[in-house]
């Protein structure tokens, strides 16, 4: 029996967490064998290689009330909205970022009537498996600060969050948890004063895993790079200037593939997707211009609706301008959020906006519409991301 066992753990370690969920349902030998810890981080280490994205979790930025919302992007499934995923979680959150399987969330609290810290928490879980632990907010320090997540890929469930604040112009403080020692360790302030000039201050939603290092976009021209094992930090320059949304379309956001990090831009000269080389090099990857896109995907019509836009009467009501949005970018698919404003009924006086999701595949250059902004719960459309790869990846106590 035991040999059958070992010949079933063998082939099943090698399957995706997707599949293993449905065959713990074929008996309860195969239950056991897929609950136990042991099989799945044998089962993480195997897959980990091929283990692509699954899906994203999608957040109101701005609403400390509003629900996680998730979809799917694998190929054997629909693109369906799924509304009630974090209920397994004793209180309502807000996302803070995903690495390897693990998602990281904590406390919804609104910071102008915010309770204690000490009541505050960040959730680190498992959704596939709806297993979480609970470590204390860092003491001694504010609400104004930004965390970063880090799962190690060894399988040994060590885990880090990484906290910054920006403590002066071009100063941060960072502190370290680690689910090993279970304690928080604050690092000495580093001044970058004399090195860069402009407004750097941290971008919560733009945050990223990648080869070892936690990386936040800023509101200027540089990343903040944190080596989460060397503890040291760094501020990488971007590969070309940004230019403020009021000169024109320019927007950006960072991501992760092959493990390595990547820059997204897009403007009116079109996608561009630069890759980090030797920690400080930038090497452009992709170049797409816009109207290419709407040649490949007619659906994705912003030069359309900015076209119509342009030609609406003084007289009439201003409609919302035409807007692309790169919301995340992970193993080369691209979310984006495209906002477009159309003339719809005879006379040509009503306007209908309607502000889409699509995923983008820049390796083989193809496009899909996942679902309207509407269908997702949310209307401002000011979303906190986050891209999701399913594991079994046990949780140890922290």
């Amino acid at each position: 029996m035991s040999s059958n066992n070992d010949t079933i753990t063998e082939l099943l370690s090698r399957l995706p967490a997707k599949s293993l969920l449905r065959f713990e349902l074929v008996s309860k030998s195969w239950r056991n064998i897929i609950s136990d810890n042991f099989f799945r981080r044998l089962q993480f280490q195997r897959t980990k290689a091929i283990n692509t994205i699954s899906g994203f979790f999608f957040q109101d930025h701005f609403d400390f009330n509003s629900k996680v919302k998730y979809l799917s992007v694998s190929s054997d499934s629909c693109s369906t909205v799924q509304h009630e995923v974090m209920n397994f979680l004793p209180e309502k959150v807000k996302l803070v970022a995903s690495s390897n399987g693990l998602l990281c969330c904590r406390s919804s609290y609104y910071q102008k009537t915010c309770k204690r810290t000490s009541d505050v928490f960040f959730y680190v879980c498992n959704p596939a498996t709806k297993e979480f632990v609970r470590v204390q907010w860092p003491r001694d320090s504010d609400y104004d600060q930004y965390f970063g997540f880090a799962f190690d890929q060894d399988g040994m469930e060590n885990f880090k969050l990484i906290s910054v604040k920006m403590v002066d112009f071009l100063c941060y403080m960072f502190q370290v948890y680690s689910s090993k020692t279970k304690e928080w360790k604050k690092l000495d302030a580093r001044n970058y004063k004399s090195d860069y000039r402009g407004y750097n201050g941290v971008r919560d939603s733009r945050v990223v895993f990648a080869n070892g290092v936690v990386y936040w976009m800023t509101f200027g021209d540089v990343i903040l790079a944190f080596d989460v094992e060397k503890e040291q930090s760094s501020l990488i320059i971007l590969p070309v200037h940004r230019i403020h949304r009021s000169q024109g379309l320019c927007e950006v956001c960072i991501g992760e593939s092959e493990g390595r990090l990547h820059f997204i831009l897009i403007s009116e000269a079109g996608l561009r997707v630069w890759i980090l080389d030797c920690k400080t090099k930038w090497i452009l990857k992709h170049s797409i211009p816009l109207p290419a896109l709407e040649k490949e995907y007619p659906g994705f019509v912003y030069n359309e609706a900015k076209s119509v836009a342009s030609m609406v009467p003084s007289t009439y009501v201003t409609p919302f301008p035409p807007w692309i949005d790169p919301l995340v970018y992970k193993d080369g698919i691209l979310l984006v959020k495209l906002r477009s404003s159309f003339l719809n009924d005879e006379k040509n006086e009503k306007f209908e906006t309607s502000t889409k999701i699509y995923a983008y595949n820049l390796d083989t250059r193809t496009m899909e519409e996942l679902c309207t902004l509407d269908k997702l719960g949310f209307f401002l459309g000011f979303l906190n991301t986050i891209p999701y790869s399913m594991s079994l990846i046990p949780l140890r106590s922290a």
